[in-house]
């Protein structure tokens, strides 16, 4: 664990889609607990860093509006390592897929990929800083006597706003473009089990509130 003058690593996500930006934030913030999480609009990214530590992994989308991702990319190696760059898209790209070979980006993922791959990425570039990879605890201490599980009021709020914030981003992506069969398809691959794992995780924790009620 972190003492609490520790510094923590920093993930900085780029994606023109804030929605699913804060989505994979908050996936990434249950499977590694101390991490700083920025997210940022693509054409905002380097003047953001400025006066701001210098974020230990970088996942930038491809899909960006204002700016040709690879400018952004070249901005980041400025001041960045390559290797800490985790580049996703929803189509192959030539220029990162060669950038990929060439060891000059950690990982190129095109969607739909499992959002474990996402965070088993982040968390082997935070491993290679030196950062130990913690993942999220209940808030409540168990009790000295007795190991009993409790229900996590904040935890519980967490796991709802991921509810609320999958649903949202599922909603910005269907109605980003005119959808079609196949893209349908895609989304409702990726998204519906990120959804359905967060619903059972809450009916689970929901579930504790007995147990904490009988050991009050």
């Amino acid at each position: 664990m972190w003492n609490k003058g520790d510094i923590l690593p920093t993930v900085l996500l780029i994606d023109d889609n804030k929605m699913l930006s804060l989505v994979e934030a908050r996936y990434i913030q249950r499977a590694v607990a101390n991490v700083d999480i920025l997210v940022s609009c693509a054409g905002r990214c380097s003047l953001e860093m400025e006066g701001t530590k210098i974020p230990d992994v970088t996942i930038l989308d491809t899909e960006l509006v204002d700016r040709d991702p690879l400018d952004v990319y070249r901005t980041l190696c400025t001041f960045v390592s390559p290797r800490t760059i985790v580049v996703t898209g929803s189509q192959a790209s030539e220029p990162f897929a060669s950038l990929k070979k060439q060891q000059e980006i950690h990982d190129f993922l095109i969607r739909p990929f499992s959002i474990d791959t996402l965070i088993e990425s982040v968390k082997e570039i935070l491993i290679a800083a030196g950062y130990p990879v913690v993942p999220y605890k209940s808030s409540i201490p168990p009790p000295s006597t007795e190991a009993v599980e409790r229900f996590d009021r904040h935890l519980a709020l967490n796991q709802l706003s991921g509810i609320l914030g999958a649903v949202r981003a599922l909603e910005a992506e269907l109605t980003a473009e005119p959808p079609t069969k196949e893209s349908i398809k895609q989304l409702l691959d990726e998204y519906i089990p990120r959804i359905v794992t967060l619903v059972n995780d809450v009916s689970k924790n929901i579930k504790l509130t007995k147990n904490s009620e009988h050991s009050s």
